[in-house]
């Protein structure tokens, strides 16, 4: 479990930590730089921890129940309930991620479907699909 030293630091020093932490998290830019510091900066459990925090929080949005999400996360429902909490009350961050999160998700699963659709109906015509079945019988022998 997470332990706050019992040497408090003075309102300065903590804004200028808080603040110092934020820029860097902010200047991740790709997910591989953030990849490496929240492996380099947390714990395999507190990595465990938030992301199923993040992972309770998609599912409430997405209308999940308690007992799904449970099961699903493995997880007690006082956790599901405070993730439900700060969504509804305070989780201004929470929701605005996580709904460009599924945003971004749907616009992908509907670029895939487009793909996938495009590729039944449209037959290929390319010139490898032409050598793997040969040229034409005729006059022409070669391509060229």
């Amino acid at each position: 479990m997470p332990q706050v030293s019992k040497y408090p630091l003075s309102r300065n020093t903590e804004f200028r930590l808080y603040k110092l932490f934020w820029e860097t998290i902010a200047a991740l830019n790709n997910s591989v730089k953030a990849e490496e510091f929240f492996n380099d900066l947390l714990t395999p459990t507190e990595k465990i921890m938030l992301s199923k925090r993040l992972a309770i929080a998609v599912m409430l949005i997405r209308g999940y129940d308690y007992s799904s999400i449970r099961s699903t996360l493995r997880v007690s429902p006082s956790t599901i309930g405070s993730i439900s909490l700060w969504l509804k009350y305070s989780g201004r961050g929470y929701r605005k991620t996580v709904e460009k999160l599924l945003k971004r998700e749907r616009v992908e699963k509907i670029f895939e479907t487009i793909d996938s659709v495009i590729e039944k109906t449209m037959p290929q015509k390319t010139f490898t699909r032409t050598m793997a079945r040969g040229f034409p019988k005729g006059k022409l022998k070669k391509p060229f």
